[in-house]
């Protein structure tokens, strides 16, 4: 079997999980509802709804998604180890491969990854660090692409991917210039496949391109949602139920939310434009009335003696319909997000109300946070073996803020954790709320961890004992205003430094201050201007002369 069969026999396998993304894309791009009967049959003379859920939710969910905080943590059991460089090299890469995104008009990672986590339920990209040719010789290039799942197929290895292929769309010139193939149409549908060695490139039924790559594996990596039972529930096509979209749960309800609105607004035209029968002496073959004049208000349409106008009746279904509508909306919002989340409740909630809507929300959020989080640590692994492999030191960042990262600093025994919080600051004051009933009862690094629930407690502690800290030392708070000062007034800030007795660059370098500056003494109580003594005026500089030359008597002016 050659790698074109072995392709297209997988996708075969997942033709279900593609019908099942087709359908999801259809509710997020709002396509007129059609309504049909039990035989599939298109029903005709309904006004059809199509109802704007599925888009408002999609959209919701992708905007809290993409906004939410994310948190990398690099973890070693050896103290000498470097962390802090781990993390900045992997936030630069991230950073220049967004950017060679956006030269070719292509969503930032991050975003991409969302949408795909959110529609598709699983997300993949290719992952291929290398130095540029020919202008661009020498120069750092991690190239990270993303990869549409609903035209991605793949297979596991015993090691993890045996290979991965992607079918792309790919227009005329596009393709004679990177693969030099003259084609007729506009456009033609690519296929390219990577293996542990080598990569190919398939134009309709014939392989166009061919090439070796270094990496010793498959550079592609795939995240599924951990949602759905196809994992669990071993029947055959269970794949069509792995890695569930955000409409798992009301993919059923959004079409019978348009077919209940189809039917009721059909019910309403009805009312407002009612159909008549005409019972006449010519029966079927007699002339009716011009409905528009018969029917306009106001209007009186002659009729014979044994003839008549009758509205036809059409039975009201308004109250049933209206308990289904019911029924089927508690249902959506169930399966989706809460008016709360939405925006549009109408009244106010409870702490806890609002904190048990939070954790509804969550079990949509959290299946596809942690397929985030597990897709950008399998991609950082990738691309920080592919760049060891590479040696020396690699110039890694956008334009103008490159850092060089040498290469061996990246090896060591250490674990990468890639985190996301999404927030909400209604939920937020609802938990601050209880905070203040929890520490009856709790310590503050119980409340902040599992009542508040912040992203980092220890980070947060301390840096509530840094504010705390200037609170407690007037010298500490004199420190930090004159070195802020000094990035914006430097005259200023050295006015200060003057005052305290030391210097600007002192204080910047961190130096001590004297002994006498860091424990300031007390300043002596001021004498006054002037004082009396019989009758006469001295001055206070005079009086305290008189006092330093006789400490032991009595002072007297005359």
């Amino acid at each position: 079997m050659d790698t074109l069969e072995m392709v297209q026999e997988k996708e075969k396998d997942l033709s279900r999980l593609y019908a099942r993304m087709d359908a999801d894309r259809s509710m997020v791009y709002l396509d007129p509802y059609i309504m049909k009967d039990k035989t599939g049959r298109e029903v005709t003379g309904i006004i059809k709804v199509t109802l704007n859920k599925p888009a408002v939710f999609a959209a919701n969910v992708i905007a809290a998604l993409t906004a939410a905080v994310e948190q990398i943590e690099v973890q070693s059991e050896s103290r000498s180890f470097d962390t802090v460089t781990v993390e900045e090299f992997q936030r630069a890469v991230w950073k220049q491969a967004n950017g060679l995104l956006m030269v070719k008009d292509m969503p930032d990672l991050d975003s991409f990854a969302v949408s795909q986590l959110c529609l598709r339920g699983r997300v993949a990209a290719l992952c291929a660090c290398h130095y540029g040719e020919g202008e661009e010789s020498g120069i750092f290039k991690p190239d990270i692409v993303p990869w549409d799942t609903r035209h991605v197929a793949f297979d596991w290895g015993g090691k993890g991917l045996e290979w991965a292929s992607y079918r792309m769309l790919k227009g005329k010139r596009l393709i004679e210039r990177e693969y030099n193939k003259v084609i007729k149409d506009r456009s033609a549908s690519v296929l390219d496949v990577w293996f542990e060695d080598h990569n190919e490139v398939w134009l309709d039924k014939e392989k166009i391109f061919e090439q070796e790559h270094p990496y010793g594996e498959v550079p592609v990596v795939v995240s599924v949602v951990p949602l759905g039972y196809g994992n669990s529930l071993m029947d055959e096509n269970r794949v069509a139920f792995e890695g569930e979209s955000i409409f798992f749960m009301i993919r059923s309800i959004v079409p019978e939310l348009n077919r209940l609105a189809s039917i009721m607004q059909t019910i309403n035209m009805h009312a407002v434009k009612t159909s008549y029968t005409y019972l006449n002496e010519g029966g079927k073959v007699g002339t009716p009335p011009n409905y528009e004049e018969m029917a306009a208000p106001g209007a009186i349409t002659p009729i014979g003696l044994n003839e008549r106008l009758d509205p036809l009746v059409v039975q009201d279904i308004q109250r049933s319909a209206l308990q289904l509508y019911g029924m089927l909306e508690k249902a959506e919002e169930q399966g989706s997000l809460s008016a709360i989340d939405l925006g549009t409740l109408q009244f106010e909630l409870s702490a806890i109300a609002l904190i048990q809507l939070g954790e509804g929300r969550d079990q949509v959020f959290q299946p596809r946070l942690s397929a985030k989080a597990m897709f950008k640590d399998r991609l950082a692994r990738m691309f920080t073996r592919q760049i060891i492999a590479l040696g020396g030191s690699v110039d890694v960042g956008m334009e103008g803020h490159k850092r060089s990262f040498a290469t061996e600093k990246l090896k060591g025994e250490y674990t990468t954790t890639y985190k996301y919080y999404p927030k909400s600051p209604k939920i937020d004051m609802a938990r601050m709320s209880l905070a203040q009933i929890a520490r009856e009862f709790y310590d503050e690094d119980t409340i902040r961890a599992d009542v508040l629930q912040v992203e980092d407690p220890k980070k947060i502690r301390a840096q509530r004992y840094y504010d705390l800290a200037e609170k407690m030392s007037p010298l500490l708070l004199r420190n930090r205003v004159i070195k802020a000062l000094a990035e914006i007034d430097p005259f200023e800030a050295k006015l200060m430094a003057m005052e305290s007795g030391q210097t600007l660059k002192a204080i910047l370098a961190g130096e001590l201050p004297p002994p006498e500056v860091q424990q300031p003494k007390e300043a002596p109580p001021m004498l006054p201007m002037m004082l009396k003594a019989g009758g006469t005026e001295v001055t206070s500089a005079r009086k305290a002369a008189q006092v330093q030359q006789t400490p032991q008597e009595e002072v007297v002016t005359k």
